[in-house]
């Protein structure tokens, strides 16, 4: 004998709801998956910092750890007393990879062996930080640059393919490394101009000591880009290349 089911209003609706679950079902995949004006998800955004350490890292690693956010620095030759701030980053979960020993164009180009030199000066005095792992590297310049010949460029990438280690160029300037000092809110707009051109960004900054208004920067970048839906992931080796050199073979 087979019972009448009465449906009352709360089943009714649980009915309707099944319902529509069959029909769209992408739609109920997980009830609560976006809220009302969530943004849409995007790609990961990739902060990075070249020429520290400097008076401005300390700073620099207060606001990110106020939004946090993971980002790679890019050092150049620093002072024993450099090393304490170096290890704080590597063990905030920040990549520290080398950028040049010395910054100088002119004598870190001159010759491969030139070249060779300066990278095993910053790669073996970084090593030497615990947490730091040098797996990743950004030429001063650019790896495809007006000071270095093509010789020294190829023979470069060479020594680094040999050593297992990737190069990174990148996407956006943020216009922080003139002689002019531009307000955070110009830097910040400079990158938000460009942003929607790519879809897993890399953004250049700098940390050097007439960088002082890049903290601040960065301080009101990183809220524009979250509500934009980006992510953020600091770089390492298996992250989306963009090497300038390796484009123009």
């Amino acid at each position: 004998m087979y019972r009448t089911f009465r449906f009352t209003k709360p089943g009714l609706f649980l009915c309707a709801a099944l319902a529509a679950m069959l029909v769209f079902p992408g739609s109920f995949f997980h009830p609560f998956a976006l809220a009302a004006n969530a943004p849409a998800p995007k790609g990961t955004v990739y902060l990075t910092f070249d020429d520290g350490p400097s008076e401005n890292t300390p700073y620099l690693m207060e606001v990110l750890e106020k939004h946090q956010v993971k980002a790679s620095f890019f050092i150049i030759g620093f002072e024993e007393e450099d090393k304490a701030v170096l290890q704080q980053l590597a063990s905030q979960g920040h990549t520290v990879a080398p950028h040049a020993w010395q910054h100088d164009y002119n004598s870190l180009y001159c010759s491969p062996q030139a070249f060779e030199e300066d990278f095993t000066r910053i790669t073996s005095a970084l090593k030497e930080i615990p947490g730091v792992n040098c797996s990743i590297y950004r030429f001063p310049g650019g790896s495809v640059n007006r000071y270095a010949p093509n010789e020294v460029l190829k023979q470069a990438t060479e020594l680094l393919e040999r050593e297992n280690i990737t190069y990174f160029d990148w996407d956006i300037v943020s216009g922080d490394d003139t002689a002019v000092v531009y307000p955070a809110e110009t830097l910040a707009q400079n990158v938000l101009a460009c942003i929607d051109q790519y879809e897993n960004p890399i953004i250049l900054f700098h940390d050097a000591s007439l960088c002082s208004t890049t903290a601040d920067a960065v301080d009101l970048l990183i809220p524009q880009l979250k509500k934009q839906g980006y992510r953020f992931a600091p770089l390492d080796a298996a992250s989306p290349k963009r090497q300038f050199y390796a484009a123009r073979q």
